[in-house]
């Protein structure tokens, strides 16, 4: 979720963003004993006291998130979220994570800014349909300026540009590799969606019995 700490700034006027847990449904895992610290800085202490854990997992109750280990609480592993398993986007051999992608695509925001235009939500994946294959972001943006809510925002095609040169420029150097040298690699595509999209997409999520507060959208979908 940590797209959505610039925005939660933002409109909490920099108040601690405070997260306490690292939980499931099902149970509580682990607590943050620092919750105070910066959102990026955020660690989980486990409790084994609270749930039993199978770290080769038992299927009905996979988690199938990646953690890393970054240290001890007096005996008990101390870690921090990395991201969720098999979710990469990939068209050759490189393998871009929703981190690594979240990082590029907030500085093609600033792209965005200089046009008086803000990213309200994305998401992407891999478009291996068409040869090279190519990633897709899909982007609802919004206007500073007066606009239409129910249009899709309208820009110069030079910043979509712009945007795709920065994203991306920000990605690893095995993705730029297969993109300018090797030819593995089509352009990355840009895709601007109509404004309230992600919130339909979301009421369609519930409608079908999602839970709304079960409800993220993904940054990167995974075929």
């Amino acid at each position: 979720m940590a797209q959505y700490v610039p925005t939660l700034e933002f409109y909490s006027n920099k108040l601690p963003l405070i997260s306490t847990t690292y939980a499931s449904s099902e149970s509580f895992f682990a607590i943050n004993v620092n919750p105070l610290c910066k959102p990026q800085d955020v660690t989980d202490t486990f409790m084994p006291n609270i749930a039993y854990f199978e770290f080769l997992r038992l299927y009905r109750y996979k988690v199938d998130d990646i953690l890393e280990v970054i240290g001890f609480h007096d005996n008990t592993p101390q870690f921090r979220f990395a991201r969720r398993k098999n979710v990469v986007l990939s068209i050759q051999t490189e393998a871009t994570t929703e981190e690594d992608l979240l990082k590029a695509v907030t500085n093609a925001k600033l792209v965005l800014e200089s046009s008086d235009l803000t990213l309200m939500e994305f998401t992407s994946y891999a478009d291996i349909s068409t040869a090279p294959g190519h990633y897709v972001l899909y982007w609802e943006l919004k206007t500073n300026k007066f606009n239409n809510n129910n249009a899709t925002t309208k820009l110069d095609e030079n910043v979509l540009a712009e945007c795709c040169y920065v994203v991306e420029e920000s990605l690893d150097a095995l993705y730029r590799k297969e993109r300018t040298k090797d030819g593995k690699i089509g352009a990355l595509e840009i895709r601007v969606v109509q404004n309230g999209t992600f919130d339909a997409l979301m009421d369609f999520f519930v409608s079908r019995g999602g839970s709304v507060t079960q409800y993220k959208t993904p940054l990167e979908h995974v075929h």
